[in-house]
């Protein structure tokens, strides 16, 4: 014969994330169904602007202009052959050179990749 006691089992925690385009009614209807459960952080109604941080600071100081490249365009998943052809005909070697701070980036295609990225050239520059 077997024994279970809800003193000897514990559940596991589970975390969920949402992206930031989740509908806010997605959202609302989830905290409605599911408060019991939901574990709230402090301060989780707090909204910061992540640029006024001092990690985000750090973190910005710490890029050049070929590790903004690489993340911006990893984060589109885009390979460097697909970036280049965006950006009118650059080779993938060029690209590699960029992202390696072997080249400097032009104003022009800095322009474009801020255009296609949508930030500022001047993290490119």
């Amino acid at each position: 014969m077997k024994f279970s006691t809800p003193a000897a089992t514990k559940a596991r925690p589970i975390k969920i994330l949402f992206s930031a385009h989740t509908p806010a009614q997605v959202l609302n209807d989830l905290r409605e169904r599911y408060v019991a459960w939901i574990d709230p952080e402090p301060d989780d109604d707090v909204l910061v602007d992540l640029s006024e941080t001092s990690a985000w600071k750090k973190f910005a100081a710490e890029q050049t202009p070929g590790s903004w490249l690489a993340g911006m365009r990893e984060a589109l998943a885009l390979t460097q052959k697909q970036l280049g052809h965006r950006l009118g005909g650059v080779s993938a070697a060029r690209i590699s050179d960029w992202e390696h701070d072997r080249r400097a980036i032009s104003k022009a295609y800095a322009k474009a990749l801020a255009k296609l990225f949508k930030i500022p050239a001047e993290r490119f520059l």
